[in-house]
Order: structure tokens, then C-alpha cells, then sequence
């Protein structure tokens, strides 16, 4: 019983801390340019399909949608400890217009085993 309130916790903790964070984002992309966003946003969700991860940002992604009145598209690339997903996030265009949203223990702990082109 204690460890499904602790899972329920972390769920609802992990959505809390991503809505957090896409609000300072979009406020600091409102204080910089007032044109922002002009292009489709992507966000890159290195969890697997149906997970907490992609829920969360699937809920959030639609409400900013709204806000900002451009589509926002998920596309989740999982694998190698999420290496996949956040080289893929680092490779796109520094616009600004690529969130990446995943887990902070396996990107941490991959990136202090090996040389990436990104950072956590």
C-alpha cells in the first residue's frame, strides 16, 4: 500500500515539475521575442508510449496548443537509457522549438559513462 502512494506521489510530483518548467519556458520565451512561437513545436519524449512521461507531456502539449495557438507534436524516441531520444533533441535546429522531456537518472547516469553531444 505505501509503495503505490509513493508511485502516486512521484506521478503526480513529475507532472507538477513539468508543468513548472514549460511555464518558466514559455515565459521566458515571451519576455525575449513576442513572435514565439512561429513554427510547430516538437517535443521528444525519450520514454516509451502510454508511459508517465509521455502522458504528462500529452496532456501539457495539448494545453499549450491552446495557448499558443501552434500544433505541438510528441514524437518519443526511447532506447539506451534515453541516449537516443536526447542525441536525437540536441540534433535539431537551436530554435528553440525542440522541448526534450525524459527521466534525469538514466540521462545523467549515460552521460557520466560516455562522451555526448548534449547535455543534461
Amino acid at each position: 500500500m505505501f509503495w503505490m502512494l509513493l508511485k502516486r506521489f512521484q506521478f503526480y510530483l513529475s507532472g507538477v515539475t513539468l508543468v513548472a518548467c514549460v511555464l518558466a519556458i514559455s515565459n521566458l520565451a515571451t519576455a525575449h521575442t513576442n513572435n514565439f512561437p512561429n513554427a510547430p513545436i516538437k517535443v521528444v519524449v525519450t520514454d516509451s508510449t502510454g508511459g508517465s512521461s509521455d502522458l504528462i507531456t500529452r496532456i501539457v502539449g495539448q494545453q499549450l496548443s491552446d495557448i499558443w495557438s501552434q500544433p505541438v507534436v510528441l514524437e518519443n524516441r526511447l532506447g539506451i537509457a534515453e541516449a537516443i531520444g536526447m542525441q536525437h533533441a540536441a540534433n535539431q535546429l537551436k530554435d528553440g522549438s525542440v522541448l526534450t522531456i525524459g527521466n534525469l537518472g538514466p540521462a545523467g547516469v549515460n552521460l557520466m559513462m560516455t562522451r555526448k553531444g548534449w547535455q543534461v
